[in-house]
């Protein structure tokens, strides 16, 4: 399998489309198999990782007991976030190309796992697969994501996609064995092995409910039921045993913590109190400032917005009164233009004119006239409030225009005065966390009452164990008496020969189990001290590395014979050890599968980092993807790796656009000098 391109659009630091070409380069005649990726603490080497992981696995890659809620926000986060804008995008996207053969035959597949973002935050996630350009469309979603878990699956992962964090684990889990054996098992296969048995298991107890004598299924109900009764114990157990090991690390974490802000306590809280509350009294000022003015808005117009209906209907009124003034004073202009006019008319000497004259006034005003002028008598009866236009006009002003400012006014200085009383709570609270640059004895106090409650919990820790034990010891007999029921129901039944199948499998499978375990444990044994030594600054240190095929307990032979405990090895052979069994693991495995690492070399000497960079990474796999700071692959690391590197990419973060760049270089090397 060859990974050959790698697309990351809107993931983590990643904006926009990125696309990385991962295909191993001929030079000088010779294919390289190491890309480089270099970046500096942040620059997004681990979202590199995970994302693989992600596309992948999808939900798996994050652990079984992922939710799909949890899930769902980590995709969510895992959406680009533009800095300067504070916008998220509203889609993800990351694609793996590779090559893989396929009955005798190579063909290009691209995996895409992609998701949306709707409305109130929901995800939509999309997966797809393409065989040389062309949909997988006779399978679903989960049957291509089946697919590609059969390409790398999920068990092996561990074994090439790796970070330091995963070195770090089985190197500091070096004496309890548990990181190792789970490696080992998974390398094996056994779990797949178990689960047959257990399903085998279930098979024939429905077998023998169908044909067992009512007396035998009695006591085997009654067996079953004791069989359930202990299981759920066990279940209990094992979740209280991880709630106090939870708790237990979270304490451990809080000591620490402790212990660290006791070191560091000095006279630094005292400027920081002090600060807050300056801070704590300039928020009281303002809030009694914007408290004062909401009052003084509340003295004037703004009750007004209290009773809107009453404000519309009053200034209705208001308009309608004047109005109605208007009328009336028409009326009375009416009326004396035309007395005058009458008058002015009986002066006309001709008269039969003037008669005629008086008698079209008289009309007009009959016509036009009277109605003002019956208006005008009816206004000063329905006049209501007797204000004059000047009176009303203000009214109507404060109605109309100085509500609606002082609305705006008294909710622009109510969303001041919250940001100052959220403010002030905010100070308030750390002046409540922040003790007195003298008062450290409550760190004393909780620190002690932190190792007391610790060691309660390593003290309940160890009753669950020993509860543990027991009831495994008694679920162990209660299934022996429950095969022994089964066996006894089993006789003159219909089901008999499936049956006798099923008890003949049982120990089949343990002998399958037992002889695949020994004949991949010499595997094993082999590849890991080869690869040990290999990678050891001691050359002739280790004589071998045996594993018990039953615990899986690995031990270190020196080169005189000797068992050497694993505990007596330094931190950097501890180290070593750990890449030296993924690696062992991963030769073992037959997998022609990319290797990926992540920030491998963080705590290794100058003498065992080389050693990897001449003996692991060109020989750790046919492609080989390191991603690494300056620290650790430095100048003269790289010189020592450069006839292994196909190219290199040099992953930068932009601190002011919130986004990680990349240029096909190194920290130091440009494109053609690699």
């Amino acid at each position: 399998m060859i990974l050959t391109k790698f697309k990351l659009e809107n993931y983590g630091l990643f904006s926009g489309e990125n696309e990385f070409d991962l295909v191993p380069r001929v030079k000088y005649r010779k294919t390289r198999p190491v890309i480089l990726f270099g970046g500096k603490n942040g620059a997004g080497k681990t979202t590199f990782l995970d994302a693989i992981r992600l596309l992948l696995y999808g939900r798996r890659s994050q652990g079984a007991k992922t939710s799909q809620k949890d899930y769902e926000a980590l995709l969510l986060a895992r959406v680009h976030r533009n800095k300067n804008e504070n916008t998220r995008a509203n889609y993800a996207k990351v694609g793996l190309e590779f090559e893989h053969v396929v009955g005798g035959e190579k063909h290009l597949f691209y995996a895409e796992r992609s998701w949306e973002v709707g409305a109130g935050d929901k995800i939509t996630e999309r997966f797809r697969v393409l065989k040389d350009g062309e949909d997988l469309d006779e399978m679903g979603m989960d049957h291509q994501q089946s697919f590609i878990a059969d390409i790398v699956p999920e068990r092996l992962s561990q074994l090439f996609f790796f970070d330091g964090e995963k070195i770090k684990g089985i190197a500091e889990d070096i004496s309890s064995n548990a990181a190792i054996a789970e490696a080992i098992q998974s390398l094996l296969g056994l779990d797949a092995v178990l689960s047959l048995k257990t399903d085998l298991s279930v098979y024939r107890s429905r077998l023998l409910k169908k044909a067992n004598p009512d007396e035998f299924k009695k006591q085997l109900g009654s067996n079953q039921k004791e069989v359930a009764g202990f299981e759920k114990q066990m279940e209990q157990v094992e979740d209280q045993l991880a709630e106090v090991k939870c708790k237990i690390d979270g304490t451990s974490i809080e000591v620490r913590d402790c212990e660290k802000a006791l070191a560091e306590r000095g006279g630094s809280f005292a400027g920081f109190r002090d600060e807050n509350l300056e801070k704590a009294e300039a928020c009281k000022v303002e809030i009694q400032k914007e408290e004062s003015a909401i009052r003084e808005c509340l003295e004037g117009s703004l009750s007004f917005a209290m009773c809107p209906s009453i404000s519309r209907m009053l200034l209705a009124e208001l308009e309608g009164e004047e109005a109605l003034q208007e009328q009336a004073v028409a009326s009375r202009h009416i009326e004396d233009f035309s007395s005058q006019l009458e008058q002015a008319l009986s002066k006309v000497r001709d008269r039969s004119v003037s008669k005629e004259l008086k008698l079209l006034v008289r009309e007009q005003k009959k016509q036009y006239g009277q109605s003002l002028i019956a208006d005008g008598t009816a206004a000063e009866s329905l006049t209501k409030h007797g204000l004059s236009q000047r009176e009303a006009h203000r009214i109507s002003d404060i109605l109309s225009n100085s509500v609606g400012s002082e609305v705006k006014s008294a909710k622009s200085r109510l969303r001041r005065l919250e940001k100052h009383s959220k403010a002030l709570h905010a100070v308030s609270r750390d002046l409540q966390k922040a003790p007195d640059e003298v008062d450290v004895k409550e760190f004393f106090d909780r620190l002690s009452g932190l190792n007391r409650e610790l060691g309660a919990l390593r003290e309940q820790e160890s009753k669950l164990l020993d509860e543990e034990r027991r009831l495994t010891n008694a679920l162990a007999l209660s299934q022996r008496e429950g095969e022994r029921l089964t066996d006894k129901i089993k006789a003159g039944e219909k089901d008999e020969q499936k049956l006798d199948q099923i008890r003949r499998l049982g120990p089949a499978l343990d002998a399958y189990k037992d002889r695949l375990t020994k004949a991949k444990i010499n595997t094993l044994q082999a590849e890991v001290t080869e690869c040990f030594n290999r990678l050891a600054r001691k050359t002739d240190f280790v004589k071998g590395i045996l594993v018990d095929p039953k615990t899986f307990r690995v031990s270190v032979v020196d080169s005189h014979g000797r068992a050497l405990p694993k505990e007596d090895l330094s931190s950097g052979e501890k180290q070593i050890f750990a890449i030296a069994m993924l690696w062992g693991l991963a030769r073992t495995s037959g997998r022609p599968l990319p290797v990926v690492v992540d920030t491998p070399l963080g705590r290794l000497d100058s003498d065992h980092r080389t050693k990897l960079i001449e003996n692991y990474f060109p020989n750790a796999g046919h492609q080989v993807i390191l991603l690494s700071t300056d620290t650790e692959v430095d100048q003269g690391l790289f010189e020592k790796l450069s006839p292994s590197i196909s190219h290199t990419y040099h992953l930068e973060y932009q601190h002011d656009e919130g986004k990680t760049s990349f240029k096909e270089e190194y920290f130091w090397r440009n494109r053609d000098s690699v």
